[in-house]
Order: C-alpha cells, then structure tokens, then sequence
C-alpha cells in the first residue's frame, strides 16, 4: 500500500540480472526529491492482505528517507535470514515510481530504461548468501544466466533509444562510485543528491558485510565435525 504524493511523469525503468543490485540502483534513484510517498507493506503472509505499520516507511524529504533506510530497509536488523523478504515487502508497491524487472533486459512502456550489468562471479558471490539454492540453479547456471542478461542488453541496445546499460561492479564498495551514479542520474534526469545517496549507499553495503559473515559463521558452526 503506497500513497503516492508527487512523482515525476517520466516513466522510468530499471533491469538487472539476479544479484546484479537492480533494486538497491532503484532506492537510490527514489532519493530524489521528485518522488515523496508512504509506503505500509503487507504483513506475512501477503495474502492475508493485512497492513503492517511497524514496517511503514516516509520518503518525503532527506531526513525522512534516510530514517527509513536506517530503521527498516538497511536496518542493522537486516541479514541474510531476512534480506529477501524485506526486500519484497515494498518491491510491488515501488513500481507504481521505478518499474524493476530480472526477467528480461527491457520494459515496455517506458520512458528511460537503465540496463544493469554485473560481472558473474560478483553476481554469485553477493546473492548466495541470501539464497543458496540460488533459484534452482547450480551455480554454473546462475553465471551463464548473467552472461547471457549481459550478451542479450547488449544486442538489443542498439536497437532501443530508451536503454542505457551501466555496469555494477563498482557499486560493491563502502562508498558510492561518484562516475556510476552520474551516470544513473544523468540518464534519468534527476537530481544530485550524492551526500544523501552515498550514506544510504554505505548503510547497504554495511548490510552485505553483515549478512556474509553471519552467514559464513552459521554455515560453519552447523557443520562443525567432532574431532
């Protein structure tokens, strides 16, 4: 459940490969003072259709977002047990600003398309904490499915004035690559507002360190042998 209070008209898009940080690009993009909403996800299970307002979060000016990332969506409750579904408790509702799609390397309909690509191995490394069976696929799948997202961005592009692709790699760091998120912005025609973006930015990857060593832990103590 979102209520929208202003957004722009642009019709905006963003598409990347699993583990390719498509909906992290897309938080930032929000932070731009064109979108102000409120947002109250559904509690779990979702087809309950049940509001859940201890997870309701304010994007309505700089201060309001940055608590909202602080105290729920890169909360320092955030892990790998939970990321996922924190992540899908606003994903829905998020389209109605930034459409977000894994499926395929275009979205019809809209205005400007940001097409994300993201090296494999980094793809594998950042998503398997989070999902171990990695959807289904080995993990020599899961690779070849990314290089096959990147293979596809790329022959389409030319064809497509509404795409741009950017690559990632350089987002999985403390601090925000300034270049990429010129470059985000610039497509969108959006506003500057680094400082706000690379604390959130840093609140995420913070989040992913967390999430790893929590789970490297787990994983070991669970299959600790008795010498």
């Amino acid at each position: 459940m979102i209520n929208v209070i202003s957004s722009s008209s642009t019709k905006y898009g963003v598409c990347a490969p699993i583990g390719g940080f498509g909906n992290h690009v897309r938080w930032l993009a929000l932070l731009d003072p064109v979108f102000q909403f409120e947002a109250t996800p559904l509690a779990e299970p979702r087809f309950k259709n049940i509001p859940d307002p201890s997870r309701h979060i304010k994007f309505l000016d700089p201060d309001s977002k940055l608590e909202s990332f602080r105290t729920q969506i890169y909360s320092t409750n955030r892990s790998w047990t939970n990321w996922l579904c924190i992540e899908f408790l606003y994903r829905e509702d998020l389209d109605q600003l930034i459409v977000f799609d894994h499926r395929k390397d275009e979205i019809d309909g809209v205005d400007k398309n940001l097409v994300l690509t993201v090296d494999p191995d980094l793809a594998l490394q950042s998503y398997f904490k989070f999902n171990s069976n990695l959807n289904h696929c080995t993990p020599e799948i899961f690779k070849e499915q990314s290089q096959w997202f990147t293979r596809n961005a790329i022959r389409n592009s030319s064809s497509k004035l509404e795409n741009k692709i950017i690559n990632v790699n350089s987002l999985y760091q403390s601090t925000l690559d300034r270049e990429f998120y010129n470059s985000m912005i610039e497509w969108f025609g959006l506003s500057d507002c680094y400082d706000l973006a690379n604390q959130v930015h840093g609140l995420w990857f913070d989040a992913h360190q967390r999430s790893e060593q929590q789970f490297v832990e787990h994983v070991n103590n669970f299959y600790k042998r008795t010498q």
